[in-house]
């Protein structure tokens, strides 16, 4: 049982395991990895992360880097397939349990609990994919995951549709949002929609950039589409921003009037709770994480894709609903704090490291 803090026993000493982290990633769950290890630093566990990167900067925990042959290490497709098996030799008998999100299908050789956290499906990816490359790898994973699943000593899923595809996984443990970077403040004077992710794939951006230049700006002629995505995008009150920092992220969401992203899948889709613990209304279209994570319109709009630029021209016209969309998209948000999603998993650690059944 946890004490007056919330922590349950321990602390424990987690290897946590991926591939990368946000200093040489774009990758989300590079972040919630980040992000998680933090939060479990901070309520006293030692935490060491096994992958390729170093750590960034105001990481509170440490890396132990696996080293891969040349050749394995320079082709993202082999480091897909292969970076279990070269992390699998690593020594973690200092270690209590093994967290992995992703990268441990061929992970066979240990002898201490093993975690396994999913963060979406390889089949939603392949089925949801533009690229033919890209939606033949996302299938040839998915049995790998399958396999990851039935290995593992325990697995868990960030959402209940992320787990719809997995069979063996039932457990459900949100990712979170730091809200100490994301939260409200002062919102831009002109009339202002949020992007962040890619302007094409799964995230299209290009989807939001036609509604906005076709619907939104001839209603709403003030209006401002920010793009904060990989290539560059031009046009009539469009404002490009590239890949910028964390902390030049949280202003633009606190400053926006409404977050739109209208992906065809997520597994979770953390910019949607990154945008609520901002104060900022959340705009999706039909995924399974946003309907999820949005309560289809109860936190957040999940809009058809040919009502898309209404939506949002609505939403910019009506200062009364953003308001009510932010109150209760911030009463959301508070469900999805680091502290919680620690909590859960140390209950988890907790039961694996007894030995205790689920």
């Amino acid at each position: 049982m946890p004490d007056k803090t919330g922590k349950t026993d321990g602390p424990f000493r987690i290897a946590m395991l991926h591939v990368d982290l946000p200093t040489t990633s774009r990758g989300g769950v590079a972040w919630q990895v980040h992000y998680l290890s933090n939060a479990l630093a901070r309520r006293g566990h030692e935490v060491t992360v096994f992958g390729l990167d170093d750590p960034p900067a105001n990481a509170l925990y440490g890396a132990c880097k696996v080293s891969l042959p040349e050749r394995v290490y320079r082709s993202r497709l082999l480091r897909l397939y292969l970076f279990s098996l070269f992390a699998a030799g690593q020594d973690y008998s200092g270690y209590d349990l093994i967290h992995a999100h992703g990268d441990n299908h061929f992970f066979f050789t240990r002898n201490i609990p093993l975690l396994r956290t999913f963060n979406g499906t390889a089949l939603n990816e392949a089925l949801t994919s533009t690229s033919l490359k890209r939606a033949l790898v996302q299938f040839s994973l998915y049995p790998l995951e399958i396999l990851s699943a039935i290995t593992s000593d325990r697995a868990v899923g960030i959402s209940r549709a992320t787990n719809r595809y997995l069979p063996f996984v039932r457990e459900v443990v949100c990712c979170g949002v730091d809200q100490t970077l994301f939260h409200p403040g002062e919102k831009s004077e002109q009339p202002s929609i949020l992007f962040v992710g890619t302007l094409h794939g799964r995230k299209r951006g290009d989807l939001l950039v036609e509604a906005f230049n076709r619907l939104v700006r001839p209603a709403v002629p003030q209006a401002e589409l920010w793009m904060v995505c990989d290539e560059e995008t031009a046009g009539e009150g469009i404002k490009w921003y590239g890949r910028v920092s964390s902390q030049v992220l949280a202003g633009l969401y606190r400053s926006a009037w409404v977050f739109c992203l209208p992906s065809r899948y997520e597994g979770f889709g953390v910019p949607y709770i990154e945008s609520m613990a901002s104060g900022t209304p959340a705009v999706a279209t039909y995924n399974p994480g946003a309907c999820e994570v949005l309560g289809r319109n109860r936190w957040g709009i999940v809009s058809r894709d040919a009502a898309l630029g209404e939506t949002l021209t609505g939403l910019l016209i009506d200062k009364a609903k953003r308001r009510r969309l932010a109150e209760s998209g911030l009463k959301r948000a508070a469900f999805f704090s680091w502290d919680r999603t620690a909590e859960r998993y140390e209950r988890i650690y907790s039961q694996m490291v007894k030995g205790e059944k689920r």
